[in-house]
């Protein structure tokens, strides 16, 4: 199961938290890496094909040594569901929490502009 879920109307989003050091060894090129990193994704897609939403977020998070962000978006053409999937580096230290909170806020923030259309690019 995710660790966080938060249904809407017509978004999901759903977070997982991954205690591993993929960002931080993101320069390393193994194969062993690379699928670990992928069976994360694929874990975090089959968590959003279980909701009845239209629109779902998928958050992977990972420590990391700097607060990186990593989007993919893609449209099912066959069924119009949308997918924005972001890989979240946090920055993994104390001294840093309310950086790292208003990061994360500002993350949600923009997901959840883009589907109440409160932006002014709002389609």
């Amino acid at each position: 199961e995710p660790d966080i879920m938060i249904e809407f109307n017509n978004y999901v989003i759903i977070a997982d938290a991954k205690y591993k050091s993929h960002l931080f060894n993101s320069q390393s090129n193994t194969d062993f890496l690379k699928e670990t990193h992928r069976s994360d994704i694929h874990q975090l897609l089959a968590y959003c094909s279980f909701t009845p939403q239209l629109n779902k977020v998928g958050l992977l998070f990972y420590p990391a040594n700097q607060n990186k962000l990593f989007k993919l978006n893609y449209t099912n053409s066959m069924n119009g569901i949308n997918n924005y999937v972001a890989l979240v580096g946090i920055y993994f230290n104390y001294n840093k929490i309310q950086e790292v909170t208003e990061y994360v806020e500002g993350l949600l923030t923009e997901y959840s502009n883009i589907f109440t259309c409160e932006t002014p690019n709002c389609n």
